[in-house]
C-alpha cells in the first residue's frame, strides 16, 4: 500500500501547489467568486477505500416520443381508357342552288325545245375580283329560270 499513500501525497502537494498559485497569481479576490478542489472524487464514510460506493448511472432523461413517419407512397395518374363510341351519323343534304341575280339584255324568244329564252348579263367573282358574266337562261316549266350556258 505504500503506492497509495504516495500518490495520495504527491495529490495533496499538487493541490496545495495550485491553490496557493491560483491565489497568489489571481489578485485580490472578488466577490462571489469561490474555489472548489477536488482530490479523487466523492468519499463515503461507511465504504472506505478500494471500496467506494458506486450509484450507478444516472437515471435517464426521457424526451418527449420521437414519431417516424414514412414518406407518403407516390401519386400514380393513370389515364383512364377510352369508351369506344361509334363515329357520328353524318346526313349531308345538297344545298338549294344560290339565285343568280341577272339583268336581262335582251328580248325573250322561243328556242328550238319550245322553252321560252333570254339573254343575261352579272357580275361573277373570279379569283377574289368582280368580273362581268354573259349566258342564256330559259324558263322551266314550274316557271323559274335555268341557266343554259
Amino acid at each position: 500500500m505504500p503506492g497509495r499513500v504516495g500518490a495520495v501525497c504527491g495529490g495533496v502537494v499538487f493541490g496545495l501547489v495550485l491553490a496557493v498559485g491560483l491565489t497568489v497569481l489571481s489578485g485580490p479576490a472578488q466577490a462571489r467568486s469561490s474555489v472548489f478542489l477536488s482530490f479523487g472524487g466523492p468519499v463515503y464514510p461507511d465504504h472506505p477505500p478500494p471500496y467506494r460506493h458506486f450509484h450507478g448511472y444516472p437515471p435517464p432523461v426521457y424526451g418527449p416520443p420521437v414519431y417516424v413517419v414514412p414518406p407518403p407512397p407516390p401519386v400514380v395518374y393513370v389515364q383512364p381508357t377510352p369508351i369506344p363510341a361509334p363515329p357520328p351519323t353524318v346526313i349531308f343534304t345538297e344545298p338549294a342552288p344560290a339565285p343568280i341575280a341577272a339583268t336581262p339584255t335582251g328580248p325573250a324568244y322561243t328556242a328550238r325545245n319550245g322553252q321560252l329564252c333570254r339573254e343575261y348579263q352579272t357580275t361573277v367573282m373570279v379569283g377574289g375580283l368582280a368580273q362581268p358574266g354573259y349566258g342564256t337562261a330559259c324558263r322551266q316549266s314550274d316557271g323559274s329560270w335555268r341557266v343554259v350556258n
